[in-house]
């Protein structure tokens, strides 16, 4: 049985630069705009992780909610302790 395609050719896991390669060569896309496509997508992902990791999603907020919340409680309970005694 032949392949579908020259990408799918194989069985490896393929990281995306090679991916990237293959797909420019099967397409006859030229050497130099495919460095000049690669350097802009490496700087979009880039720029992509910079603000995924700079955005708190919740559990920061939720972790100094919970941290405060423990210090306002722990006066009460130290409280109730001594008035039990």
């Amino acid at each position: 049985m032949t392949p579908a395609s020259p990408l799918a050719v194989s069985v490896a896991p393929i990281t995306s630069a090679p991916l990237r390669s293959r797909a420019c060569r099967a397409l006859g896309v030229t050497s130099e705009t495919a460095v000049a496509v690669a350097k802009r997508m490496s700087w979009l992902e880039n720029q992509v992780l910079v603000a995924v990791e700079g955005a708190p999603l919740g559990q920061v907020a939720w972790t100094a909610d919970a941290a405060r919340a423990r210090r306002a409680n722990s006066g009460r309970r130290r409280a109730s302790i001594d008035a039990r005694r």
